[in-house]
């Protein structure tokens, strides 16, 4: 955001935020004033009252409480034994004569 040098950034499905972004920017709302939209991303000169700063390395340094990444595509445990199908429970195919 600071290289694009954009007052405003929208992300993820924002087809409602540039609705409600050009409603008020032509009703004449400075843009720099919008800092209320769902999904939207803006610059500010300090931290606001009442916010805390947290220290993002510090955030997971207790690594218990981390969980390894889960990669659903190794994950096996519910897995059948036998596959998919009872080779004694089949669709038996029917024939029909017009």
């Amino acid at each position: 955001l600071p290289d694009s040098k954009a007052d405003l950034l929208l992300f993820g499905n924002a087809e409602r935020a540039v609705v409600e972004v050009a409603h008020r920017v032509a009703a004449g709302e400075d843009i720099k004033q919008i800092t209320d939209i769902r999904g939207t991303a803006y610059m500010r000169q300090g931290i606001p009252e009442g916010w805390t700063v947290l220290d993002s390395s510090e955030i997971d340094a207790d690594k218990s409480l981390v969980h390894p990444q889960t990669d659903p595509y190794a994950d096996t445990s519910a897995k059948d034994k036998q596959g998919c199908g009872d080779k004694n429970n089949q669709t038996k195919p029917s024939k029909i004569d017009p």
